[in-house]
């Protein structure tokens, strides 16, 4: 089923006239066909399209295009077509004409903007739909944002009140900073009175349950409020619905009510966070109660692809077509798309599958993700196993697995906007150094061409930070996404996290950065379930194990 609806813009008078874009309701997406999809014949389809886009490229789109008008298929050609419209070198009618026949493909906002030099659905931050008063408070407070006055920062904060907002969700990020701030500073009642004066209410979505997490966390570990904190838990649980957060919610409400004294009520909410076993606090939630792993995470089957009515359509041999003609960012994008419009774990499993079949495992994790938000674990795309598990180094296959996972989502050709290259996503600085470590000549093109180069380097400096952090998996994969120095730092801090009297999950979620607590626990989760994958068997959770490595007692040093 299909219905239109107009674009919004900020210049609708512009594209009102020009744009109604169907949206797809219904589970598959574009037409559907009676013929299955042949990856040969998209093959030689795909290399069509990479000969005209380099015609393309060199701005003769006429050749292109009658390249794309010899093969008669129309899905070749609009892709041409759609190329040449996001290069700005289309016209408005055939801009009109592409939408009307491809509104389900991917990047529609970005085609308006190079035709029509305007983008669709682009709005400012929020500060101008503010009052005058509310806006004068905004601008202060970010006057003092900018110039790093954090201290001045939290006191303004602190004095204006939900109803003076305004706006709260334009607040809710910089306010999580500094509550998390007060927090890891040990000023709990101040970091408490942050993070729950928040004004957000469910509608808000991440902001709410983040905030609400978080003033539940500092009541229950900096106030001893465990009353106070299982409010928020219980708030955060029912706001959330991945597989990560939902084992969050329920690990830290049961931490609640046991430290309260109710101890049925504290199971059954580590019962319910138990059930997501590929999160860490599903896992620490089963490490809690005894439950043992969940023999769907050593899963290995996906529907298949080629018995699917989901890869008979357009849209899904539009994204092979351009896998195959060498343009992995688009088909990432177009395969990331198709997820997002496709509802139910056979369509998308079966999507995964194919995703695998073209051996590009990171474009499953990505689709395997987006199932997650609905509700489907895909267990052999959320977690695939590549040929990185069989390589050989001193680190320990299942973190090699899980760390490339979460710096790629095992993507060999990835360069990140930092400059990061490859599988494990190695510096080139640092690639020439660990080069020189161990007597292998250094190539920067290797990096992203030869996976097992890649990997190579990658793992002796991880075993470096291992060896160097005692180890402590927990110690090296902050390292190896925020550097050694930053890992010291925090360590003169906050405490060494591998001594008594520094709670490690505490640890975690005291570090400053959100992108290295995210990588920490995702990397540590990751390890037990490619454990379990790998050897096939589920077993006992390891992950307090895990958390445990390098943690010195007296003059011992533990080794799970």
């Amino acid at each position: 089923m299909v219905r239109e609806t107009p674009v919004r813009s900020s210049r609708t008078s512009i594209l009102a006239r020009f744009l109604i874009v169907p949206v797809a309701l219904a589970a598959l997406i574009g037409p559907v066909t009676a013929q299955a999809l042949d990856l040969q014949e998209t093959r030689v389809q795909g290399e069509v399209v990479r000969r005209a886009l380099a015609l393309g490229e060199r701005g003769d789109w006429g050749g292109a295009e009658a390249l794309a008008h010899g093969t008669r298929d129309v899905v070749v050609q609009d892709i041409v077509l759609w190329r040449k419209l996001r290069a700005g070198a289309g016209s408005v009618p055939e801009y009109q004409s592409f939408v009307a026949r491809r509104g389900t493909w991917p990047g529609l906002d970005h085609l308006a903007e190079a035709v029509l030099g305007s983008r669709p659905g682009v709005t400012d931050d929020g500060g101008s739909r503010l009052t005058p008063a509310a806006n004068a408070r905004w601008s202060e407070f970010s006057s003092l944002w900018k110039k790093r006055d954090y201290d001045a920062a939290e006191v303004y904060l602190a004095g204006v009140g939900p109803a003076e907002m305004g706006n709260p969700k334009l607040w809710a990020e910089r306010r999580a900073i500094l509550a998390r701030r007060a927090a890891r500073e040990g000023r709990g009642r101040l970091a408490y009175g942050l993070a729950s004066a928040h004004g957000l209410t469910p509608a808000d979505g991440y902001d709410y349950s983040d905030h609400e997490w978080l003033a539940g966390w500092i009541a229950l570990r900096q106030l001893n409020d465990p009353a106070l904190a299982a409010g928020h838990f219980q708030r955060f649980e029912v706001s959330v619905e991945t597989p990560i957060s939902l084992g969050r919610g329920g690990y830290w409400l049961g931490r609640a009510l046991e430290a309260a004294g109710d101890t049925a009520g504290a199971r059954a909410a580590y019962e319910r966070a138990a059930r997501h076993q590929t999160s860490f606090y599903g896992q620490l939630a089963a490490a809690a109660i005894g439950v043992p792993g969940d023999p769907a995470i050593t899963a290995t089957d996906l529907p298949d692809w080629q018995r699917s009515p989901v890869t008979r359509s357009d849209d899904v041999r539009m994204a092979a077509i351009v896998h195959f003609a060498g343009e992995d960012g688009l088909a990432f994008q177009t395969f990331t798309h198709l997820a997002e419009h496709l509802d139910g774990g056979a369509a998308l499993g079966a999507l995964a599958d194919l995703a695998l079949e073209l051996d590009r495992p990171h474009y499953a994790v990505r689709i395997a993700k987006k199932a997650t938000r609905k509700g489907e674990v895909l267990m052999p795309a959320y977690y695939p196993v590549t040929e990185l598990a069989a390589y050989v180094s001193a680190v320990e296959p299942a973190l090699a697995m899980s760390i490339a996972r979460q710096e790629t989502e095992l993507n060999p050709r990835a360069i990140s906007h930092a400059g990061a290259r490859g599988l494990m996503q190695v510096m080139p600085a640092t690639a020439k150094k660990v080069a020189g470590w161990i007597g292998e000549d250094y190539s920067p093109e290797r990096l992203t061409e030869d996976w097992r180069y890649n990997a190579r380097l990658g793992q002796t400096y991880l075993s470096r930070r291992i060896e160097e952090f005692g180890g402590s998996y927990v110690l090296a994969a902050a390292a190896y996404n925020a550097g050694k120095g930053r890992v010291d730092e925090w360590i003169g801090k906050y405490g060494d996290p591998r001594l008594p009297g520094t709670d490690m999950i505490d640890w975690i979620e005291n570090i400053p950065f959100s992108e290295t607590r995210n990588y920490v626990q995702r990397v540590i989760e990751g390890v037990y379930v490619y454990r379990a994958r790998l050897s096939g068997q589920a077993g006992e959770m390891t992950i307090i194990a895990d958390l445990a490595r390098g943690v010195r007692c007296g003059a011992q040093t533990v080794t799970c």
